[in-house]
């Protein structure tokens, strides 16, 4: 029998929120996620990440090499850990330190709002994305919008990139998934009924739209087609199941109505394993199963996947651009949350931020990345090469608070190469599409710019650092979460079935890792 300690959890407001036990040889991180503790875990607990940080109160707890390489001299001293590289040896207090946010920016742009408490036919669209859950209410009839929201995937403490999921998924955690998005999706819905005010009764049918890696964790299916060549899904169809059936199959039995139980809920159908459900309803979202001349989408999260083409031929791709446009891997990142820092301005010498909902900073997220680089770029603190000047190469770049105030808020040379890696990938990708297409940049007729980076980013800070060209500047149109908007056209207009079959049959996959200039344009496009 193996030893088991007592671990006291302590929250953010130092209130102890539980005890739970800790089995010897387990992390704190794997102890917390199997008590139903969500915690952020970028790296998916390797150890590199430094986002699952917590504070020993009483006890103590070794410190481990990871702790050493990630973790200050100050933070070490003040029994900071990383959550994924602890394992308790005794009994314990420890204060979670980690971001504890659940709720994201509900980016909907294209979606108009309504209150009409006289509506008796609703529905619920969701988007299943790899970071963030989003939801919205409309009237079935006429497919406005009562209410939108949003929270974070807690699936993240198994890693922020769908490939650390899916090896996790194939090591063992695929029901443990399964179980944590459909908490997410339950207490989703509850809270936009409550905060709509609306009856559960009124509620008639649910559609959700995602990646295929994120619907097959969902359903249950293996992920083992997914994480080896040639890429094959359990299922790429759309799917219809109750929502009893899909929550409570799932190990899932409370948090919802009685009478949400029997609604239909569709999943929406994908191209291939690396262009999802997500990326057909954002296509036919666009309005691409009708138009005339060739448009560019870019859906800009934590994948980057882009289409381009019209009504008669799609070519749709997937890169490993990683998660740096959702404020992963960048050491101050965060979502596009309250408070995260979406723009910035540099006048001499001195930052000038933005942050979404005017809220105090608290990080950085994907678009205030962006325009940063743009900005250092320009006041010549990077190179081209994307070198940051010597005084801040060591320390890196303060963008708001000091050396004695816990807020301090930097950018490091190790986040420019995040970012460039990122923004190379996308960059490569829009020109071997167009390339593989057959078409010149002056040919695109609109460029649309998808997810929560796309709807704050600024496009001609983009261009300026590479990642468009400056001909496509003037031709965007962000168009916020067309996954999810896709989802509510499916569920409100008749016509929006035949679209993403139409979309799904005229697109063809470009694979960008058999393309023999992927890798001489990728180095091309990491300079600046």
């Amino acid at each position: 029998m193996r030893k088991e300690y007592s671990v006291i959890i302590i929250d953010h407001d130092n209130k102890i929120r539980e005890s739970l036990a800790c089995i010897e040889g387990e992390t704190l991180l794997d102890a917390m996620t199997r008590h139903g503790i969500s915690c952020r875990s970028d790296c998916g607990g390797r150890g590199t990440c430094g986002k699952c940080r917590i504070q020993i109160v009483r006890g103590h707890l070794d410190i481990t090499p990871e702790d050493g390489q990630v973790l200050s001299d100050s933070e070490l001293e003040q029994g900071i850990r990383l959550s994924c590289m602890a394992h308790p040896v005794m009994d314990c207090d420890i204060r979670l330190i980690f971001d504890n946010e659940t709720r994201m920016d509900a980016v909907t742009a294209d979606i108009t709002g309504v209150n009409n408490e006289d509506i008796d036919a609703l529905c619920i669209g969701i988007d299943l994305g790899t970071t963030t859950l989003a939801f919205a209410l409309a009237d079935i009839k006429t497919g406005s919008v009562i209410h939108t929201g949003s929270r974070l995937n807690s699936q993240r403490m198994y890693g922020a990139d769908v490939i650390s999921r899916i090896n996790a998924s194939n090591e063992g955690k695929r029901e443990q998934l399964a179980k944590i998005i459909s908490q997410d999706i339950a207490d989703g819905i509850y809270t936009l009924l409550e905060e709509a005010r609306i009856k559960p009764e009124k509620i008639k049918k649910a559609a959700i739209s995602g990646n295929t890696a994120m619907l097959h964790m969902l359903m249950g299916y293996s992920c083992e087609g997914l994480g080896r060549y040639p890429f094959t899904p359990v299922t790429l169809d759309r799917e219809v199941i109750n929502l009893k059936d899909l929550l409570r199959g799932n190990g899932y039995d409370k948090g919802l109505p009685d009478s949400l139980n029997g609604i239909p809920v569709t999943l929406l159908p994908g191209i291939s394993a690396f262009i999802g459900a997500d990326i057909a309803s954002g296509l036919m979202a666009c309005g691409y199963a009708n138009a005339d001349k060739p448009c560019l989408f870019i859906d800009l999260g934590t994948n980057g996947e882009m289409a381009l083409g019209s009504r008669n031929k799609i070519l749709a791709a997937s890169t490993a651009a990683g998660p740096a446009f959702e404020g992963v891997n960048i050491s101050c990142g965060i979502g596009s949350v309250p408070g995260a820092i979406s723009s910035i301005d540099i006048r001499d010498g001195k930052p000038s931020c933005r942050t979404i909902n005017d809220m105090p900073p608290k990080g950085i997220c994907g678009s205030g990345v962006c325009e940063l680089v743009s900005e250092l770029l320009d006041a010549g603190y990077i190179d081209s090469t994307g070198l940051l000047a010597g005084e801040y190469f060591k320390s890196g770049f303060t963008i708001t608070g000091t050396e004695d105030t816990d807020s301090i808020i930097t950018f490091t040379q190790k986040d420019i190469r995040q970012f460039q890696l990122a923004k190379a990938a996308i960059r490569t990708g829009i020109e071997l599409l167009l390339s593989g297409y057959g078409i010149e940049y002056d040919q695109i007729d609109t460029v649309f710019l998808a997810g929560g980076f796309g709807f704050h980013l600024n496009a001609l800070k983009a261009a300026n650092v590479g990642m468009l060209v400056p001909e496509l500047a003037g031709k965007v149109k962000a168009v916020g979460n067309s996954s999810l908007a896709g989802a509510l056209r499916f569920l409100t207009d008749k016509e929006a079935a035949f679209e993403i079959e139409h979309i799904r049959n005229v697109t063809e996959e470009l694979h960008l890792s058999q393309e023999e200039r992927f890798n001489e344009m990728f180095v091309k496009y990491m300079s600046f």
